[in-house]
């Protein structure tokens, strides 16, 4: 079977959490026996961040014609195209969602359309329900398209472009990471057949962190890229600032990218008005995560929304316990009430949860334990197999 991974984004240059999954599905549909390739958009050709099998071709769309670009890297919106779709945002999202799509479709119609006919797919996999949208309403392929939803639906089906919500009708599923998920999607495209598939978490075997020991420092650890509005690592710190001087000996680490230049310098204001700067922490991107997890003590995650978490849900498997907000539905429905600390908004009650474990390290290695238990379920054989049944269904 030919596979078509579609994720119509600088796809090569970008670290979260949705290029990871994309680069593990392609590799686990290789190891499985499927011809795979990845398309992605954007102004210069390289590999991925992430693992990737040398069986895996990787097709830039903007390779295809470079000089339709004009040394772009990114295909971008006329300014006035943006004005527009500035003014239809105060009206609607999922319009200003539509004015942009509508742009874009049009101006990739023939590329995409070209592409297909030069890689003569069996199943298209869409990472976005926008790329649905061009290769269903614009292309208007003939091939099976699968749409994946990355993000929870409460946001992303809300606020996605009519065009959007009828290729995800059109769609021969849409994928969702979490059972709620389902329910904002019949809400928001009633038509469309939603079936829940969660991402892949690696399990670790019997390697797990070392909570039970004594340590100079012990280490609360977020990994997530620095984000205001979703990841709110401010919270973070507000909260650890409550407890820096009771519990003198903890630490905290932000690794993740730091894209948002304008709130890392508010964060680093912020750490430097408690004058934490030697104990929160800013320390990037990294290529090992397992190592990171295996050296920390709690895992925080002040997080408004996530698709599913695959940072948390890591960090669960390598036996840390965590501390989120209840208000987010990947929270509610990953972390059990004995895998970590679920706590009500704001940052006393972030404060009270991350000291509730700071206080006793058996309930540490207690919720370790249990967290890594439980991400058993996510074991990647199991989810790939899954989306394995789901590809060779539609062949059949």
């Amino acid at each position: 079977m030919k596979l078509f991974l579609v994720y119509l984004a600088p796809f090569i240059t970008s670290t979260g959490g949705a290029e990871k999954v994309c680069c593990d599905m392609a590799n686990a549909m290789i190891e499985r026996g499927h011809d795979v390739s990845i398309l992605y958009c954007y102004g210069k050709s390289g590999t991925p961040f992430f693992p990737l099998d040398k069986k895996i071709q990787l097709c830039n769309l903007m390779a295809l014609h470079p000089e339709k670009w004009k040394g772009q890297l990114e295909p971008k919106l006329p300014k006035t195209q943006k004005i527009i779709r500035e003014v239809l945002r105060v009206a609607s999202i999922s319009w200003a969602h539509g004015w942009e799509e509508d742009y874009f479709g049009k101006l990739i119609r023939s590329d995409l359309t070209e592409m297909l006919q030069k890689e003569q797919p069996d199943i298209i996999v869409c990472n976005w329900p926008k790329e649905a949208n061009y290769l269903i309403n614009y292309v208007k392929t003939s091939v099976p398209v699968i749409t994946r939803f990355h993000f929870g639906a409460q946001i992303l089906a809300l606020n996605s472009s009519p065009g959007s919500k009828r290729a995800c009708s059109k769609s021969q599923y849409v994928s969702v990471l979490l059972q709620g998920d389902l329910t904002y999607l019949k809400k928001y495209i009633p038509d469309a057949r939603g079936i829940v598939i969660p991402n892949a978490v690696p399990q670790y075997k019997e390697i797990q962190t070392v909570l039970c020991k004594e340590k100079a420092w012990y280490t609360i650890i977020n990994i997530a890229r620095l984000d205001k509005h979703s990841k709110r690592q401010h919270l973070l710190i507000e909260a650890f600032a409550k407890l820096s001087q009771k519990y003198p000996q903890w630490r905290v680490e932000l690794w993740g990218s730091d894209w948002n230049k304008k709130y890392k310098k508010e964060l680093e204001d912020l750490v430097a008005k408690y004058n934490l700067e030697n104990r929160v922490l800013f320390k990037g991107v990294t290529h090992n995560v397992l190592e990171k997890n295996l050296a920390a003590d709690i895992f925080a995650w002040p997080s408004a929304y996530e698709g599913f978490g695959l940072a948390m849900a890591e960090a669960m498997s390598a036996g840390l316990p965590v501390v989120a907000f209840r208000s987010c539905q990947a929270a509610r429905e990953i972390v059990g009430e004995d895998c970590g600390i679920l706590v009500s908004d704001g940052v006393n009650a972030f404060s009270k949860g991350l000291e509730e474990l700071m206080a006793n390290r058996e309930k540490r290695v207690q919720m370790g334990a249990s967290a890594k238990k439980s991400m058993r379920q996510y074991a990647p054989n199991k989810i790939w197999d899954a989306w394995d049944r789901l590809i060779m269904k539609e062949r059949e």
